[in-house]
């Protein structure tokens, strides 16, 4: 079964966006939708914390 970017399965659970980043782990969030739903999923539920370039 293929994956696409523009599909992003609802409702989006925490558990389902930590498997969405495994399978787009080659995809950019700027322009894939999918893994940005997931990412943003994952840092409003504090489970990924983004990297601060400037501390």
């Amino acid at each position: 079964m293929p994956f696409l970017c523009n599909e992003v399965p609802r409702p989006l659970t925490v558990d389902r966006a930590h498997r969405l980043m495994q399978i787009h782990s080659s995809c950019n969030p700027r322009h894939c939708p999918c893994r940005r739903a997931a990412l943003d999923m994952l840092v409003e539920s504090g489970r990924y914390i983004p990297a601060s370039r400037y501390g």
